[in-house]
């Protein structure tokens, strides 16, 4: 039996575990009784899940969108500041597209290689990478498909290019149809990380 640990408890001697790990308490169940097996121990919130979605991802979404919402209060130089927090958030009609649910039904009818790399993920957790993808700013977009080229490595038998997702092994064209990513987006950024080009 896994519970989470109280806030005032020490876990590995520290009771500050920063935005990385949390506590667990670990009890051996024996005939009906619990006993204390292992006091406390320290678990990654990548490890976390909270609707088929790590916690990682959730605190990454919430802080790009915390991100966004900040920038569009700053004062701009010679204009007048307007706060735009009680406006109900509308997403362009390209990005509601793409992450509605008939565009993500479609994607599991798509093959992308033997191993059926898209059909390893549910569509909770294709939701939360296409959000990823297209509710960031332009220039945050922009690094996402440029980075994920200098992320690609060979399968084992060397005849396969894979990126990790999710801790997973994925093939380029399933990492495309996941995100949305056109394949002549895609190219394009290829040929920018080719020629040098960091974010």
């Amino acid at each position: 039996m896994v519970t989470t640990t109280n806030p005032t408890m020490f876990v590995d001697g520290e009771n500050d575990l920063g935005n990385n790990q949390f506590g667990v308490v670990v009890y051996e169940v024996v005939e009906g009784d619990s006993a204390l097996k292992d006091m406390c121990i320290s678990w990654p919130i990548h490890l976390l899940f909270r609707k088929d979605v790590s916690v990682y991802d959730h605190l990454r979404q919430h802080a790009s969108i915390a991100h966004e919402e900040e920038m569009r209060k700053l004062d701009r130089i010679g204009k007048r500041k307007y706060d735009t927090s009680n406006r109900p958030h509308t997403m362009k009609k390209t990005q509601h597209w793409r992450i509605g649910d008939e565009e993500i039904a479609k994607l599991y009818m798509e093959e992308c290689c033997h191993r059926y790399c898209v059909r390893m993920f549910p569509p909770t957790v294709v939701r939360s990478l296409r959000q990823e993808m297209f509710l960031k700013d332009p220039e945050q977009k922009r690094l996402k498909n440029l980075d994920i080229h200098r992320m690609k490595f060979q399968s084992v038998d060397g005849k396969e290019v894979l990126v990790k997702l999710e801790f997973k092994e994925v093939c380029i064209k399933g990492w495309k149809l996941i995100h949305g990513v056109s394949s002549r987006t895609f190219r394009r950024y290829d040929k920018q990380a080719g020629d040098g080009e960091r974010g």
